[in-house]
């Protein structure tokens, strides 16, 4: 059994547990006709060298990998169409990569725990063949192609190039069309094998939920994670900026600002950052 804990700087009361080596947390909110979880595993598009081997010989994958494996991963065995199941148990589901998580979320007023039985079976029931990673590719690529065109989101890289030098947060997200056509399913498997482990992730849920019955879906449907032997690249990043400004010429009637800060961060800053994002 788990404990609850007051967490006093976002006036809330959280329930915390570990099952089969996932974190569990659940904020209960009585009453609440709509529930939620999200799991959520410490990956993002930055974590492109690693060594899964506690070394520190590392590995590079191709840029936009993190968001690239999002998609597969609602690619399930036997082609099943998972939009449809969780549409069909009366839930909305999604996903989205950033610069440091992965995260597959749902929220229902119905069939929690089947959701979250099926969320969990997505998750952690890959399908990963040369077949059906080339076929995403084109869609991928499509996507890429498609924000080329939007001048804030062009803006906003552009300004991170400008900010870094080294560091991989100053690429796209999604890759490029080159990095994403040159990675190959195997690559897929060993980052999915490294980042994917119930150790290196967490589920939240929210709601008005009875907690053994969470408890035992949760065990039910993840097996234990092997012991995470994990090491992400550290990279020596200068503090000054590659140049103080950029700019881009699109066909705008109205001019678009970025203005971007490169300061240090603790991470003691970022936790307080990141939970402060979350709640707003």
């Amino acid at each position: 059994m788990g404990t609850f804990k007051e967490l006093k700087f976002i006036d809330e009361k959280i329930y915390e547990t570990e099952i089969n080596t996932l974190k569990v947390y659940y904020i209960p909110k009585k009453g609440f006709t709509k529930s939620y979880a999200i799991l959520t595993s410490d990956y993002g598009s930055k974590d492109v060298e690693f060594s899964v081997d506690g070394g520190e010989t590392f590995k590079k994958y191709p840029e936009g990998i993190a968001h690239f494996l999002e998609h597969k991963v609602f690619e399930m065995p036997g082609g099943e169409n998972v939009f449809n199941r969780f549409t069909e148990l009366g839930a909305s589901v999604n996903a989205f990569t950033n610069n440091h998580q992965t995260s597959y979320y749902f929220s229902t007023t119905d069939n929690f725990m089947p959701n979250l039985k099926l969320l969990l079976k997505m998750v952690f029931t890959p399908h990963l063949t040369e077949e059906n990673v080339e076929k995403e590719k084109g869609i991928i690529a499509e996507e890429i192609k498609m924000y080329d065109d939007h001048p804030g989101f062009r803006g906003y890289i552009e300004a991170m190039k400008a900010l870094y030098h080294i560091h991989p947060v100053k690429e796209d997200i999604a890759g490029s069309v080159k990095s994403i056509y040159s990675l190959t399913a195997q690559d897929l498997i060993e980052c999915y094998e490294a980042f994917y482990n119930p150790r290196n992730m967490i589920l939240v849920l929210v709601g008005d939920l009875d907690i053994e019955e969470f408890e035992d879906v949760v065990k039910e449907n993840v097996e234990p994670g092997l012991p995470l032997t994990l090491v992400k690249k550290e990279y020596k990043e200068p503090d000054e900026s590659v140049r103080n400004e950029s700019v881009l010429e699109m066909n705008l009637q109205v001019p678009n600002y970025i203005y971007g800060v490169k300061v240090k961060r603790t991470g003691a800053d970022l936790l307080k950052e990141t939970l402060v994002g979350s709640v707003a």
